[in-house]
């Protein structure tokens, strides 16, 4: 049974990050369809989050929040801040849940006992539990500016609330800053660079960023990955692990006990430890690192893997990086390659590596899918075996029930598998090769169907020039020493018929394989240039003609 349970888990602030992440897109010419979902991925950078600092009953109570905000120049025209219903506040172990809970109605707009106060400008303003159910993207706490946002302005004269009118229209349309502290006079984006600037000085938010996504979760419950280097201590709070003490290595675990809680717990002499600031007794965190944190970095590791000292050396990594070519998957397209260029954007404004985005060139392949057949009234994947071919239609051969074909990413339990060793005995090893590359560009997915596709061709292919190789191999060992003088005129011309061929494949192949990556396409010309070659099979030609081996 899942249940799902209110957790206080470790995130990395990949929101910072995703202003420079979507702009860097712009310096990566070569990865073609990736750059567009990124970039919808990411989404549009315009708002940015703001710290706020609650309170109750006009106490500060220890809760920071951070808010969204639409309109970062806007700032000072707010009147509230708006939380969902399923906002942690209220639930989970929030010390304020009973208390705000008191006051939830559902589908309103509820006025909190509860104000929060912007560090940016000390401004204080009122909490509203929203009558909505979401916000935009993945937000769950917004900033209510009614200058802004016709849906914040009638929110707040629905409760009564008042914000600043912030923007001021001169004579030629443009408008200025109004009622803004030291920011007024300006221009809208000259004070959007100018508020945003202040507030990451002061390390309360300013990053440009997009409601469309989160930041980082990276911590699981489980025992197996890489230990948080955080140390808990009642007196000091959560305390890094010294940088001397890292990297926290894993102990071993003698027997995993399910009770609900990590199993590191059960290593008291790991587990139980001392606090590097107070030296009081203290408690190591169990979550442990998801797998996409390593696989977010190793190509830095692999410049420098022997390296105890530091995750890599900066020389080294300088050398080699960044990656001329990245070969991965669809499913790689965004996630993975978003994580991986964060932490490389994040290395270099730590001055860890010169460069700033990690892989230059991107070769996306599809997935070679096998052909599956479903029951429609249970969903039920059903074996080839099991299927009737004799009517118009694939039906059940056992209940007649006609089934859904289609073509799916291979699997055991969709039955659409093959047997590698199995295509190798019947084909051949080079001809199942030559077909994965032959049937499909890289970045297509194939549909394995050998009866009605292009290994048939690729089987011809591998006659011909078996056969031509064969014919070279007879013409030295029956003919003489090759001498081109002794071919006639139409000989010649043939065979610089032949030369140009030559050379047009070459330069075709070279830039198939080096710039575009279409391997079948390669295979193609080479094709074309073994139908020229055996039409232009003269005996003489391949007796004398020295380079037409």
């Amino acid at each position: 049974r899942v249940e799902q349970k209110y957790l206080k888990q470790w995130f990395i602030k990949t929101t910072n990050y995703a202003k420079s992440l979507l702009d860097g897109l712009a310096d990566l010419p070569e990865w073609y369809g990736v750059k567009g979902m990124q970039a919808n991925w990411i989404g549009d950078c315009t708002g940015c989050y703001f710290d706020f600092e609650l309170k109750v009953n006009g106490r500060f109570v220890g809760e920071k929040l951070p808010a969204y905000c639409f309109t970062p120049e806007a700032i000072y025209g707010a009147s509230h801040l708006t939380i969902l219903p399923s906002h942690r506040l209220l639930h989970g172990n929030s010390h304020l849940k009973d208390f705000l809970q008191k006051y939830l109605v559902s589908d309103t707009d509820c006025l909190m006992p509860v104000t929060a106060v912007n560090l940016l400008n000390d401004q204080e303003i009122p909490v509203v539990i929203s009558a909505k159910k979401e916000f935009d993207g993945y937000l769950d706490t917004v900033i209510g500016i009614p200058s802004a946002s016709p849906d914040d302005a009638a929110v707040a004269n629905k409760l009564g609330l008042e914000g600043l009118e912030v923007f001021h229209v001169l004579p030629d349309g443009s408008e200025r800053l109004q009622n803004s502290g030291e920011f007024t006079g300006l221009d809208r984006q000259s004070a959007t660079q100018a508020i945003l600037e202040r507030a990451r000085r002061n390390a309360i938010g300013g990053h440009l960023t997009s409601c469309k996504i989160r930041d980082w979760l990276i911590s699981r419950q489980r025992y197996w990955g890489t230990p948080i280097p955080i140390i808990h201590c009642q007196a000091c709070g959560d305390v890094p692990v010294p940088y001397q003490d890292l990297p926290v290595l894993l102990p071993k675990v003698q027997a995993f006990v399910a009770k609900g809680v990590s199993p590191l717990t059960t290593v008291s002499e790991w587990f139980n430890c001392t606090c590097p600031k107070c030296k009081g007794p203290a408690q190591r965190e169990t979550d442990t690192m998801d797998t996409f944190v390593d696989s977010a970095w190793y190509y830095y590791r692999y410049t420098d893997p022997h390296n105890t000292q530091e995750p890599f050396d900066k020389a080294l990594a300088d050398h080699w990086m960044p990656v001329d070519l990245y070969v991965g998957g669809k499913e790689h397209a965004v996630m993975h390659l978003y994580y991986a260029r964060f932490i490389s954007h994040f290395c270099n404004d730590q001055n860890m590596v010169k460069y700033r985005e990690p892989f230059r060139k991107l070769l996306v392949h599809g997935l070679i899918k096998g052909q599956t057949f479903r029951l429609p009234s249970t969903g039920q994947y059903v074996k080839k075996e099991d299927v009737c071919f004799s009517g118009l239609d694939p039906v059940h051969a056992t209940t007649s029930e006609k089934l859904q074909v289609t073509w799916e990413k291979m699997s055991k339990s969709k039955h659409n598998g093959l047997d590698p060793e199995e295509v190798a005995q019947q084909y051949g090893i080079d001809t199942a090769r030559l077909y994965v590359l032959y049937a499909a560009p890289p970045e297509q997915d194939i549909l394995w169907d050998v009866k009605t596709d292009a290994i048939a061709g690729v089987l011809r292919w591998q006659g011909r020039v078996w056969s031509l190789v064969t014919k070279l191999i007879d013409a030295r060992l029956t003919g003489t020493v090759p001498c081109p003088d002794l071919l006639n005129k139409k000989e010649k011309a043939e065979a610089k018929k032949i030369w140009q061929s030559k050379n047009y494949a070459v330069s075709e192949v070279t830039t198939y394989m080096s710039e575009d990556f279409l391997l079948n396409a390669v295979i193609s010309r080479l094709m074309g240039l073994t139908n020229i070659l055996s039409v232009s099979a003269v005996p003489e030609i391949w007796g004398h003609k020295v380079r037409g081996q």
